[in-house]
């Protein structure tokens, strides 16, 4: 699939670790990149990877096109009925991109990857 235009997804950036400012300087760079940004928040408990970025069955493709700006970010889906993308912030994140590097991927056409463990969803969970 395509990405996903920025400034059709809703992000909100979570700091898991002790640094200070990670998720406000992410939440700059995503703003930056056009995506509807929420206020930055931390969380007091610690996500021992990179990135790992949640979305609901609705935020499918708003996550991948956000995890575009976060090399090496895990994705995964949870129940969430909103259509909002969860960036949580690890003890290995690095930075947010350079400005250079986020015009680089804005301007890029390529398709979003599927990742080489994913599963394809089957259909939506209705009771």
């Amino acid at each position: 699939a395509k990405p996903v235009a920025p400034d059709q997804v809703s992000v909100l950036v979570i700091n898991t670790t002790q640094h200070q400012g990670l998720a406000s300087k992410a939440t700059e760079m995503l703003t930056g990149a056009g995506f509807q940004t929420q206020e930055p928040a931390n969380s007091d408990v610690e996500y021992t990877g990179k990135v790992r970025i949640t979305a609901g069955p609705n935020a499918v493709d708003d996550a991948y096109s956000v995890a575009r700006f976060f090399p090496g970010a895990h994705v995964r889906l949870t129940d969430a009925q909103d259509s909002t993308v969860t960036v949580e912030l690890g003890t290995f994140y690095d930075d947010a991109m350079s400005a250079e590097d986020v015009q680089r991927v804005l301007k890029s056409t390529d398709p979003v990857e599927q990742p080489a463990k994913c599963r394809p969803m089957s259909g939506s969970k209705q009771d």
